[in-house]
């Protein structure tokens, strides 16, 4: 279970410090307890790991799950006004809710081809996932939620993240056809 951490300060953004006040948590495979107080660390952004020390030396080392950056492109033609989001069955991905997914971005000079980054969880994680397109609200036709479209003439699309940095080009929009580089 994820408990409060008392903390000083957490991170120094100028110098990435982590300064820890004693504490306990257990949070996903890190599980770190009772670290003396005024322990500083450093934290892996790559591999998820964070290292606490005290002046005499390393007083504990707490492994995070491994990831792997993943870039995903669509092909998907839109009007002005609708964005094109990912989403899928993980927290990562919003848990099939459209509005915790991921916005794709494009430019004027790549349109119709929709692009993010994202950061996942790498090993035998199967990750499914679908591609859903946010209408502009509609408050003149009397709807003042945001409307979904989504994927719904293919299944889920599946992934399972390496570790290493991959582009998954999924062809179109609610067509199946996929293409992923290592």
């Amino acid at each position: 279970a994820t408990r409060q951490i008392p903390v000083r300060r957490l991170l120094d953004a100028q110098g990435g410090e982590l300064v820890l006040d004693d504490m306990d948590f257990d949070k996903d495979s890190a599980q770190l307890l009772r670290a003396p107080s005024r322990a500083g660390g450093d934290l892996d952004g790559r591999s998820g790991a964070l290292t606490l020390r005290e002046e005499d030396g390393v007083v504990a080392r707490a492994e995070g799950p491994a990831m792997g950056e993943v870039t995903f492109q669509v092909v998907c033609n839109t009007n002005f006004g609708e964005e094109v989001y990912l989403t899928g069955a993980d927290s990562m991905l919003g848990e099939w809710v459209p509005e915790r997914g991921i916005k794709l971005a494009t430019t004027a000079s790549h349109y119709p081809l929709w692009m993010t980054k994202v950061s996942l969880e790498a090993g035998r994680k199967l990750y499914n996932y679908k591609y859903v397109i946010k209408l502009p609200d509609s408050a003149d036709r009397g709807v003042s939620s945001s409307v979904w479209q989504w994927e719904d003439r293919i299944p889920d699309r599946e992934l399972i993240v390496d570790g290493t940095a991959s582009l998954v080009n999924d062809g179109r929009f609610n067509v199946a056809q996929r293409h992923v580089t290592f």
